[in-house]
């Protein structure tokens, strides 16, 4: 249904203050088609009026000339506007709307990407101009064109395309001189540097980087499909730069990896080697349960580290099942009635219950099983370099105990009261110190070089004190087979220990040496991709039901302009900077190895002997149970 339309004669300051103060405060769009003549002054006022006020107006038994040109907009990206009748040509001259709704198409990602409140309505005076009295199609505003231009400029060069000559807007008329134009009610101030310049960003009641405060044209903003719960401790580093509540987002829009179909395949060999890791370090702890005797000091260790093994691949499996639901996290806000916001982020902090408990899981045992092998090499430096004999280093096992449980759980305690606890979105496990350097530096990779530095002294002690015995044993005559096959075991076993751990602190400076340069490329690349494909201000919006004006949405329009068009130029420099897949798959792999290798301690006849002794008294003492009629017990 077209608008009503009057020509009236009327003083032009006077009754256009009173319309647009009118239709601002009721927070509907204006279009202002304007004329400026010596002898008459003419506006034409289009608000909006739906069928039924169309029909129930004042003014509906005014009768107007029409020209019969008009006809109903069939192109979807302009049938939400204040009209819904356009002539043809139009400004383009183009005869049909099919000839416009092929040209309009090109530009349809732009006007999802809502980089401008005055995109959609530019473009479509442009391809289906609002049918008026006139017989001719009515072109914009050179300051419609302005606006539009500059607010979204610069998501078309991120995509690779300069401002089309077709839309050049120094082929439309400007809004003071004699010539009819389309126009919206502010633009022709906006379109001005210092009008924009001067305009009013969201304060601190809004969302994002720095509570939302926009302070100058470099200070980066966080995009709706990033955004945490305002009250949430989340943050998000990206150079120098803070942005709070706001997270890295899950899923393909959070890969810096550049995945995609792929993801699947990493976290299942790192869940089958995690399913090995557990058959490996259970059997070494069954067979320890199996023989007891046969595990004394200084082997005894090997036991514990198994143990810490096997909760270390549970975690693996368990955030294998459950995907993303633990790594992950989902906040909803409501804007206001009608519009609400989701956001599916990369967990933060403690209050997740099934991220902290896999991040108790890995880091206390991680750290435990590190200090169960400094103990390992400890006793073989006492039983081998200092003589000491098994009583005598048993004798000391509470202290092995204690200082193998008590030193993780305080660190791990101390890491849940500051809330260093994060998600992993490539595994789908949490850990601690994968976004912060300092954390990373202090309670992972620091504590790892200082008892793996530890260990290899002792290591290197025993095996110095070993050979010493193997000469004097040779120099004596004596056979010396069963030591020789004791110090390949443990050297074997240190390697298979030592290279995997030393892997792992290696890739913790690496990560956190590179880290700043993937994210700075991974928002550059993000914010383009995800701009261009129309999900850059809102994300994932559900329940967004505006009414087919601009001002109703302009606060939230202002609040969601394209923020990635204001970060640092440089950071395009850093566009193709993404990790290494390679080296953080092997990380989480040279983790679970260490698991694998306690098996191979236990790899031996005795073993064998041990189980079968085991099945044989099993047997025997359900033979004995049937004969009495109780029931067999193993």
């Amino acid at each position: 249904m077209p608008f009503e339309k009057l020509n009236l004669i009327f003083d032009w300051k006077k009754i256009a203050s009173q319309t647009i103060n009118k239709f601002t405060s009721s927070k509907k769009l204006i279009f202002l088609i304007f004329v400026v003549g010596d002898v008459t002054n003419f506006v034409t006022s289009v608000s909006p009026m739906d069928t039924h006020h169309y029909h129930h107006s004042k003014l509906s038994d005014t009768h107007l000339p029409t020209h019969g040109k008009c006809e109903p907009i069939t192109i979807e990206q302009c049938k939400n506007l204040e009209y819904n009748e356009t002539i043809m040509p139009n400004v383009l001259n183009q005869m049909k709307q099919s000839d416009a709704k092929e040209s309009i198409t090109q530009y349809s990602r732009l006007i999802q990407s809502r980089c401008s409140q005055y995109i959609q309505i530019f473009l479509c005076s442009v391809f289906v101009p609002v049918c008026t009295q006139l017989e001719t199609a009515l072109p914009p505003c050179r300051s419609l064109c302005l606006n539009s231009k500059l607010d979204c400029e610069s998501v078309m060069k991120a995509a690779g395309y300069g401002w089309p000559e077709e839309l050049d807007c120094k082929k439309f008329p400007d809004d003071n001189v004699n010539v009819l134009c389309v126009s919206v009610n502010g633009s022709e101030k906006d379109s001005s540097k210092e009008g924009r310049k001067n305009k009013n960003w969201p304060n601190k009641g809004s969302r994002g980087g720095n509570d939302g405060a926009r302070q100058g044209p470099k200070e980066l903003y966080c995009p709706t499909f990033m955004r945490a719960d305002s009250k949430s401790d989340y943050r998000l580093f990206i150079g120098d730069s803070v942005m709070k509540s706001c997270g890295m987002p899950c899923g393909v829009k959070g890969d810096m990896f550049s995945l995609s179909d792929k993801r699947k395949l990493v976290r299942l060999i790192i869940c089958i080697v995690a399913c090995i890791c557990l058959l490996s370090s259970l059997f070494t702890f069954l067979t320890f349960l199996v023989d007891t005797r046969r595990f004394r000091y200084p082997e005894r260790p090997i036991v514990f580290i198994s143990a810490c093994y096997c909760v270390i691949a549970i975690a693996y499996i368990v955030a294998y099942a459950l995907d993303n639901k633990i790594s992950c996290s989902e906040f909803v806000e409501h804007f206001d009635d009608d519009i609400s916001f989701q956001s599916e982020l990369i967990t933060q902090g403690t209050k997740r219950e099934g991220c902290t408990i896999i991040f108790v899981m890995l880091y206390f045992s991680t750290l435990a099983s590190c200090i169960w092998w400094v103990i390992l090499t400890l006793t073989w430096f006492l039983s081998a370099g200092l003589k000491w004999g098994q009583e005598a280093v048993e004798s000391r096992s509470q202290y092995f105990h204690l200082l193998a449980w008590a030193v993780p759980g305080v660190m791990t305690i101390v890491l849940l009261a500051m809330g260093q606890v994060d998600g992993d979105a490539l595994t789908g496990i949490c850990n601690t110190g994968l976004t912060n350097k300092e954390i990373a530096t202090a309670f992972v990779a620091g504590p790892l070089i200082i008892l793996l530095s530890v260990g290899i002294f002792f290591l290197l002690a025993g095996f110095i004190s070993l050979c010493r015995v193997r000469n004097a044993m040779k120099f004596d005559g004596n056979r010396t087979d069963k030591l020789e096959k004791l110090m390949v075991r443990i050297g074997v076993y240190a390697l298979l220990y030592v290279v995997p751990v030393a892997f792992v602190v290696g890739c913790v400076f690496y990560e956190h040496a590179w880290r700043t340069e993937w994210v700075k490329g991974w928002y550059h690349q993000t914010c383009s991709d995800l701009l261009m494909s129309g999900e850059g201000h809102f994300g994932n919006v559900f329940e967004l039901d505006f009414e087919p004006n601009y001002l109703r949405s302009n606060v939230i329009l202002q609040q969601q302009q394209w923020a990635c068009g204001n970060y640092p130029s440089h950071f395009a420099n850093y566009a193709g900077s993404k990790p290494d897949l390679t080296i953080f798959v092997l990380k989480h792999l040279m983790t679970l190895i260490v698991g694998v290798a306690c098996g191979f301690w236990v790899c031996s006849g005795k073993t064998a002997e041990s189980w079968s002794k085991f099945f044989c008294r099993s047997n025997e003492a359900s033979k004995k149970n049937h004969q009495k009629g109780q029931p067999t017990l193993l």
